[in-house]
């Protein structure tokens, strides 16, 4: 009797083969539960009095964001508005986390040396925002329909309250909310949605409204 002994690079080799072989020229089989887009997204902070906030509309703002920019120069009509964090990266819609932040230090304190020199009490706190993507297929008989995408997450940003530490200098509080919006899936058309922040109870914040507007792309 004759025994063979194949390496393992030649079983490879042949199993590869073997799989080539079950698949027609320049086919390749797409990978399993995922729904890939490139996602693009833009968060603001906007500061007006609290009537001119609860006026804000996120599909009549929707009208008016064909751009980050544009959108942008709407909000600045309502107060002072800036951007906070921008996305753009590719995702699959069935499942996704993004996460941008930083460690951000806040002076809680100061006080004077011998010498006549300011010395502070700072603090790190940390800010950003966490973005969570999900989806489902459609169910069978639904042939056509989108899926409808679900866009929730939490979000700290630093902001200014009524406490001043120095003439001129008010203690930095973060502002912290969680926000959640679904719409059905469409590519290339900008969403809107509003996040109210919820104000700090021991120090006093000026009124703000965060916006995203996202967008997903093919």
């Amino acid at each position: 009797m004759i025994h063979r002994v194949f390496s393992l690079s030649a079983i490879l080799a042949v199993a590869t083969i073997l799989s080539a072989g079950c698949q027609g020229p320049g086919e390749v089989q797409p990978p399993a539960n995922t729904l890939p887009a490139q996602f693009q997204a833009t968060v603001y902070e906007v500061q007006a009095a609290v009537e001119r906030l609860s006026a804000l509309d996120g599909k009549a703002l929707a009208k008016r964001a064909a751009t980050a920019e544009e959108l942008l120069g709407a909000l600045s009509e309502i107060g002072a508005s800036r951007i906070l964090y921008r996305f753009d990266q590719p995702v699959n819609l069935l499942s996704e986390t993004l996460q941008l932040g930083s460690h951000e230090p806040i002076v809680m304190g100061t006080r004077t040396s011998n010498t006549g020199q300011a010395i502070n009490t700072v603090q790190y706190q940390n800010v950003g925002v966490i973005i969570r993507l999900s989806s489902s297929t459609p169910p069978k008989g639904a042939e056509g329909k989108a899926p409808e995408v679900k866009l929730s997450g939490e979000l700290a940003a630093l902001a200014d309250s009524d406490v001043e530490i120095l003439p001129g200098r008010k203690v930095k509080t973060t502002r912290r909310l969680s926000f959640e919006h679904s719409e059905e899936l469409d590519y290339g058309t900008p969403r809107v949605m509003l996040a109210v922040s919820s104000t700090s109870t021991d120090t006093k914040q000026p009124p703000a409204m965060y916006v995203i507007r996202y967008v997903f792309h093919r």
